[in-house]
């Protein structure tokens, strides 16, 4: 029997998001807290965000142009959702479209473009390092997970959710009350058609890193 009490190296990556960072920094701390070693994957201009708990960090090389990647990755998904009215007055029904959205500058095209630029340089430092788990926040698995015998968790904050969805609840980021089952079938509608431009990025990602 494996014993749980050892020493164990966990790597963590997250989604560049405020919501999202704080989930993985304090998963990373209690660990390290515990005696683990961690290591957290980051853009340089994020870095200092978890630097400053004291986490190891490995700063991704971005090939983003110098005064785009000075930006703080939060405020810049942020402002994608302003703009996208993903945080706005609208119902909800309407924040749902950002992401039916496979435009260039779309939120989900934003994401994925992380994954297709940082793939590879995650993948080496596993092959190099060997951790024992990985922890992954993010929208999109990055492929190299199906390619390497590495126990993974996913927390991606969305999914409780999700976990719960079905006829007797209202449908998940909706916001709905049981008293609004007559805007259900509206709303799942999108949600479907959210579901299906997630997997078609996630699709065109796997076969971009042979990963189908």
């Amino acid at each position: 029997m494996k014993d749980l009490r050892k020493k164990l190296r966990i790597f963590f990556y997250s989604i560049e998001a405020t919501g999202h960072l704080n989930a993985t920094i304090g998963i990373a701390q209690a660990l390290q807290n515990r005696g683990h070693e961690v290591l957290f994957f980051i853009s340089p201009n994020t870095a200092p965000s978890v630097a400053k708990f004291n986490i190891p960090i490995y700063e991704l090389k971005s090939s983003i142009p110098p005064e785009e990647d000075a930006k703080n990755t939060a405020k810049m998904i942020a402002e994608v959702f302003i703009k996208s009215g993903g945080i706005s007055g609208k119902p909800s029904i309407e924040k749902l479209f950002m992401w039916t959205d496979l435009s260039e500058n779309s939120i989900l095209r934003k994401i994925q473009n992380c994954c297709y630029e940082f793939n590879d340089q995650i993948e080496a430092e596993i092959i190099k390092n060997k951790p024992d788990c990985f922890i992954l926040d993010q929208l999109f698995y990055q492929p190299f997970l199906g390619k390497h015998n590495i126990p993974w968790i996913p927390i991606l904050s969305t999914g409780p959710h999700f976990i719960y969805a079905g006829p007797n609840h209202p449908p998940p980021l909706s916001g709905y009350t049981m008293e609004e089952h007559d805007k259900f079938d509206a709303f799942n509608k999108i949600l479907e058609e959210s579901t299906s431009a997630y997997r078609d990025c996630q699709d065109e990602l796997n076969k971009q890193f042979d990963y189908v």
